[in-house]
């Protein structure tokens, strides 16, 4: 398992899908309490960003650490800057935020598509 330098606030989700290949992508609150999904729709309200990998191919529900506040490794979908906004695309990963959708985090460090970057994650969810 990898980790960001950096401290962040963690909570424990159920994921019940195969998030294997999904670790530092963005993740939201799923059907019920305490539950998580893979972020799907740009600019929608996410709850953080996935550290571990959840489950690895199983059918059964799993609990997943996700970050919910302060520094994180983020998967990105594009060419990002330091200190943009950053906001959920459709495959979970971020990108550049419009003011109209839900920023949730700011960059630390710029980098292109498919780059690990580092955020820092606003408990708020907004900036």
């Amino acid at each position: 398992m990898a980790f960001a330098a950096g401290q962040n606030q963690t909570e424990s989700y159920e994921i019940s899908e195969d998030l294997s290949a999904k670790q530092f992508h963005v993740m939201k609150q799923g059907t019920t309490l305490k539950s998580a999904l893979i972020a799907d729709t740009a600019g929608e309200v996410v709850i953080g960003i996935l550290q571990d990998t959840g489950l690895n191919g199983s059918s059964d529900v799993e609990h997943g650490e996700v970050a919910i506040a302060g520094e994180s490794l983020c998967k990105i979908g594009g060419s990002i800057s330091i200190d943009d906004p950053l906001q959920a695309d459709t495959d979970g990963m971020a990108i550049v935020g419009a003011s109209a959708d839900h920023i949730f985090a700011r960059a630390l460090e710029g980098g292109s598509d498919g780059d690990l970057i580092r955020c820092i994650i606003s408990s708020e969810g907004i900036f």
